[in-house]
């Protein structure tokens, strides 16, 4: 079976709405359980952590290297 890396947008796929609820309020955001949900489905879609933060408001950083 092959395994695959573990990267932030795999992690947090991987987390409860309660655990994404708890990440979005580390970065003041709003943090309703329907915000956890849009934003998981947003990671999921963009395949990008940093874009889906800085899609539903929060700090835009330095894109890393392709």
């Amino acid at each position: 079976m092959k395994e695959f890396p573990v990267t932030p947008e795999r992690m947090i796929g991987r987390l409860s709405l309660n655990e994404v609820q708890e990440f979005l309020e580390d970065l003041d955001l709003p943090s309703t359980t329907r915000d956890a949900a849009r934003f998981k489905n947003l990671v999921f879609q963009f395949n990008d952590l940093e874009l889906a933060i800085e899609t539903v408001g929060g700090p835009v950083q330095i894109k890393r290297a392709a």
